[in-house]
């Protein structure tokens, strides 16, 4: 099941003309974390050093603007350009339940799901080779704090 229409993330998509990232409902997803402890819902990295790491790589993300009940305490980034990806800035609890609802759905044939820390990268494809090495590469150059990129890989 990969997400429904309307969300933040899929209407970014929309008007950047990406009709084929049927992404799962991140934001209901975030909606039902419920964590204590400010360590736990702290945030890593700051949407700030995403755009960075993503510009150093030759990609210029933009801010999607969200409606949502989390807006505030997430963001959601999609490249201006016709690249058919999201970038998703949350806490570390959010993403980590997020991240887990796409582990249970595995991929789709062309997807690229990358997680570090609380920022995940979506896309159900449209991404040229080269390309998905360079979101790769951007997300692996965000600065080093101990996270490893995940990534969820057909078997």
């Amino acid at each position: 099941m990969r997400p429904a229409r309307g969300s933040p993330v899929t209407t970014a998509v929309r008007h950047r003309a990406f009709v084929k990232l049927p992404f799962v409902l991140v934001l209901v997803a975030l909606v039902a974390v419920a964590c204590g402890g400010e360590d736990k819902n702290a945030a890593t990295y700051t949407a700030n050093e995403v755009v960075a790491a993503f510009a150093d790589n030759g990609f210029t993300l933009a801010k999607v603007k969200d409606s949502s009940p989390q807006a505030g305490k997430q963001t959601v980034l999609a490249p201006n350009r016709t690249e058919q990806f999201a970038v998703l800035v949350a806490t570390n609890a959010a993403a980590a339940d997020t991240w887990h609802q796409y582990e249970l759905q595995g991929p789709d044939a062309d997807s690229l799901d990358l997680k570090r820390a609380n920022v995940l990268v979506l896309s159900d494809g449209g991404l040229t080779a080269s390309q998905r090495r360079a979101v790769q590469k951007a997300v692996a150059a965000l600065p080093d704090r101990g996270d490893d990129v995940e990534t969820i890989q057909a078997s």
